[in-house]
């Protein structure tokens, strides 16, 4: 069953849909001359050609808060590299077979196996 009250408002919807109400030409006419009053020529102002802009690759990339996005990322992953969650070795040894330790200053691990030696 249907509410006699939504009745009652979708008859109002449906009258209200009906009228398309239109500006007067009088107010039109005001609308157009306040627009072109307000136009560089109509005010005596020479217009000059823009030249494009030329755009930099910081505004390619979209400025601030592209690059924060990209530099959060970056962090983020230069921090799982060097110090992963326990659980990722886990998982890449399962898919991969062998995890592989690389050292990229060789230096460092003979010096920290000096002081550990005695």
């Amino acid at each position: 069953m249907s509410d006699p009250k939504m009745t009652d408002l979708d008859d109002l919807f449906a009258a209200g849909r009906a009228e398309t109400p239109a500006p007067s030409e009088a107010l039109m006419a005001r609308i157009r001359a306040d627009g072109q009053a307000l136009q560089p020529e109509a005010q005596g102002l020479a217009v000059a050609a823009r030249a494009p802009e030329k755009v930099s690759f910081w505004d390619m990339l979209g400025g601030w808060p592209a690059l924060s996005g990209v530099a959060a990322a970056g962090v983020a992953g230069v921090w799982l590299g060097i110090a992963p969650p326990a659980g990722i070795e886990d998982i890449a040894s399962d898919m991969f077979g062998n995890t592989a330790s690389v050292s990229f200053v060789a230096e460092y691990d003979d010096f920290l196996g000096e002081l550990s030696d005695g």
